[in-house]
């Protein structure tokens, strides 16, 4: 018994371990002073909060100061918990040790860091830098610096176990976040302090080849005390800095001064030399003096300072090795009847992407913003900045440099009233501030070319639309290019894509049905399917040469009710049509597909939906869905299973078919729509209201989308932590269907199928198959 107990303690200890070390630690800090700042021994004094913010189990991570050389004090300040997401906070007070090195001085730029440390066995540190910040003034004179953060992540591995038991003979390894603070030496005060002085002493040795060539006498003692006022001067500069073994700046300042004060004096001695026989020459030779040495010494020293201010050199991304070209990459679309035939790769122009490990990813700009780094800047009113660096040398497809006018005007397509400010920094870079802190800001947007072209209430679908149909230029990685209606789009290389040069010169979209579709790629006439259906699933499922996609619930189908009028306007009008219909039923129709019956927008535990006495016999409804592509199409199974069910409770379905059906649900409806929409933008299900182009979330809209809606769905997009968002959108789900602003009928994955010898394909938690097409090819 006792061996089973103790068993069972070493199993749970094991499990709690590795989730601590799979969790991600949020690390942040507030930099509230920083005070005697001795930069001859290398260390500071630091007055800051810190804290740590994590999910799962509530043990708080044990972080160090790792260059910490004194500790004043360390005060526990709280600790806060919603669920499983948690905060603990400290104020720390003491002394930090610091590298300072002064090649530069004194033009010179010093960092402050402070380094903190997580064991490795503890969780993934990630500093908190967009909530990190400091005071707008320190307890420190002579020093200038901007009140933001840099962050930098490292792993310390150590040649020991460090006396680990559990990890007995592993090498130990330590996360470490470091914080920098940036301080600047003033430039105007040490040109009066410094340059002023040095100048004074050159000058009075510079006045000596003004007097006669015979007076060596007063020439000589003018030109020695200019080098014993430099040298003294000299001492009293390196006095203030650490013992070092390399010239500073000042230093070959100094040097050169000497140079100058011994040229005077070589001038001088030459000077009476000649005078003795010659008065002119020697007049000409100090008058050659007196134009050469300045002009010597100012070069120098402008060469000096100028490679003494130079800002820091930021290296350019590595260059890219393009892969070899390959011709043509075939694809499987369902209807290719005009320019924006759908199952290819998009040729819209965006800022990031989301990759496959679900991490934002730059495409057209060098960074992507992120808590995580100096892209994202928390202000302390509640707002936020966000930064948009473009990539240097990006151009439009018609060769036009990419401009900050074209981030400004994709920036303003979309209406937002929390956006307060857009200013460019520099004709690459863009800050926009919001009056609020939204994870939304983070996720980019659609680049479009800056044009006067009408859009009208189209928005960025519109613009969207003028890019597929070439009037509008693109910077994505393949462009539109020939169109034969019926049978195939080509989709051609885009030469001036900012990024590696995709592999493929042509992408060709041709028109199969989904059996055409399957065995075209069985036969390896087809590349890439990139929308499976239940048939095509089946067909293909298991077979060699073939690999499957899959992305587990992606795709929500619901019935969306007109909610302004009677019936649907009524909760127990919505929760009978939604008990008529059976979902269970449903998942087997279209099996083998995977899906799922639907309590939410991701996939959670079944819930019940309450009774209703609602009765729905004799109802008459409209069913506004898209074309039914063929009779396996996911919508056309969905439609005969709601005909049958809906058909027992004593409803008639009139179906109509729309081309542009969600442009179409945003307008004023009769009856119910049939849609599945990808679940990543959840703002489409809560039947909000749409105004000026946009759902206003931040309005109440009747029952269904009440005012303890629209504050949950507010702490929703205000938290900036995919952990904590992912809490708050499970609590948001269980409120959304308990008013069931629209009837969710299944969560259906959404299915691609490439052939065997294509790499690069990687679907994962990214939005798109096609988010890195560029990096796609075909082994030989």
């Amino acid at each position: 018994m006792l061996s089973a107990i103790a068993l069972c303690v070493v199993v749970s200890a094991t499990q709690q371990q590795a989730t601590l070390e799979e969790r991600n630690v949020y690390v942040g800090t507030y930099l509230s002073d920083v005070s005697d700042f001795a930069l001859k021994e290398g260390h500071f004094k630091a007055d800051l909060r810190v804290w740590v913010k994590w999910r799962g189990e509530p043990v708080v991570p044990e972080i160090t100061f790792e260059n910490l050389a004194e500790l004043d004090s360390k005060d526990e300040m709280g600790f806060e918990h919603d669920g499983a997401w948690h905060s603990a906070q400290w104020r720390v007070q003491g002394t930090f040790r610091g590298d300072f090195p002064v090649h530069s001085f004194p033009f010179d730029t010093q960092t402050l860091p402070v380094v903190i440390g997580l064991e490795d066995t503890d969780g993934i540190l990630i500093p908190d830098l967009g909530a990190s910040g400091m005071s707008p003034q320190f307890s420190i004179t002579g020093w200038s610096y901007e009140p933001f953060f840099q962050a930098r992540t490292d792993v310390k591995r150590f040649g020991s176990d460090l006396g680990s038991i559990p990890h007995e003979g592993k090498s130990a390894r330590l996360r470490r976040a470091t914080f920098l603070v940036e301080m600047h030496r003033p430039f105007g005060p040490y040109l009066l302090k410094f340059a002023l002085p040095l100048a004074l002493i050159l000058l009075m040795a510079l006045l000596a080849l003004f007097l006669p060539g015979d007076r060596i006498d007063v020439r000589s003692a003018m030109g020695i005390t200019a080098l014993l006022a430099c040298i003294a001067f000299h001492y009293t500069q390196a006095d203030t800095l650490p013992d070092v073994t390399y010239l500073v700046a000042a230093d070959k300042l100094f040097l050169g001064a000497y140079v100058f004060i011994t040229g005077t004096f070589l001038c001088s001695v030459a000077s009476f030399r000649i005078s003795l026989h010659n008065a002119d020459s020697a007049r000409k030779l100090d008058r050659f003096g007196i134009w050469a040495l300045p002009v010597v010494a100012l070069l120098n020293a402008g060469m000096l300072v100028a490679d003494a201010l130079e800002s820091t050199y930021r290296a350019p991304p590595p260059m890219v090795e393009p892969k070899p070209s390959q011709p043509l990459l075939r694809v499987a679309s369902a209807n290719v009847d005009s320019v924006h035939a759908p199952g290819g790769p998009s040729r819209r122009t965006q800022l990031v992407v989301r990759g496959s490990d679900g991490i934002m990813r730059p495409a057209i700009v060098e960074e992507a913003p992120a808590m995580t780094n100096s892209m994202v800047r928390l202000l302390p009113d509640g707002g936020m900045i966000v930064r948009w660096r473009l990539r240097e040398g990006a151009k439009w497809s018609d060769g036009r440099k990419i401009s900050t006018k074209d981030l400004e005007y994709s920036i303003n397509v979309g209406h937002d009233p929390l956006r307060k400010r857009i200013v460019a920094v520099d004709d690459r870079t863009v800050d926009v501030t919001y009056s609020e802190r939204h994870g939304e800001y983070l996720n980019g947007l659609t680049l479009f070319p800056a044009n006067d072209k009408p859009i009208g209430d189209g928005g960025a679908d519109a613009l969207n639309r003028l890019v597929n149909g070439k009037e509008l230029a693109s910077a994505a990685p393949y462009l539109t290019g020939d169109l034969v209606k019926g049978q195939k789009l080509t989709l051609v290389r885009n030469e001036t894509y900012a990024g590696p040069r995709p592999v493929f010169e042509k992408v060709e979209l041709l028109q199969k049905t989904p059996e055409e579709a399957a065995a075209a790629l069985l036969a390896k006439e087809l590349d890439v399917i990139s929308s499976l259906t239940p048939d095509s699933y089946e067909l293909l499922k298991g077979k060699p040469g073939v690999r499957i996609f899959e992305q587990p619930g992606e795709q929500l189908w619901v019935l969306m009710p007109n909610l302004n009028s009677p019936p649907w306007d009524s909760l127990e009008a919505r929760r009978a049509l939604l008990n008529a219909i059976d979902r269970d039923g449903l998942v087997k129709e279209l099996a083998p597909m995977p899906a799922r019956v639907a309590s939410g927008w991701r996939d959670l535990p079944r819930k019940k939906v309450p009774a209703s006495d609602f009765s729905l016999n004799g109802l008459t409804v409209k069913l506004h869905m898209g074309p039914q592509r063929s009779k396996s199409a996911t919508n056309a199974i969905i439609l005969e299973k709601l005909r049958a069910d809906l058909a027992k409770a004593g409803v008639t379905l009139e179906v109509e078919e729309h081309e542009q059906l969600w442009q179409f649900a945003q307008k004023d409806f009769d009856g119910l729509i049939l849609v599945g929409r990808s679940t990543d933008e959840p703002s489409r299900f809560m039947g909000a209201k749409f105004i000026e182009g946009r759902y206003r979330l931040d309005l109440v809209n009747a029952e269904h989308f009440d005012r303890a809606m629209v504050d949950e769905y507010e702490r929703y997009v205000s938290t900036l932590y995919d952990e904590r968002r992912d809490q708050l959108e499970t609590v948001l789900q269980h409120m959304w269907f308990d008013r069931l602003p629209v009837l969710p009928l299944v969560l259906t994955s959404r299915l691609a199928a490439v052939r065997e010898e294509l790499s690069g394909p990687d679907w994962g938690n990214a939005d798109s198959i096609w988010w890195n097409v560029d990096q796609w090819s075909l082994s030989q």
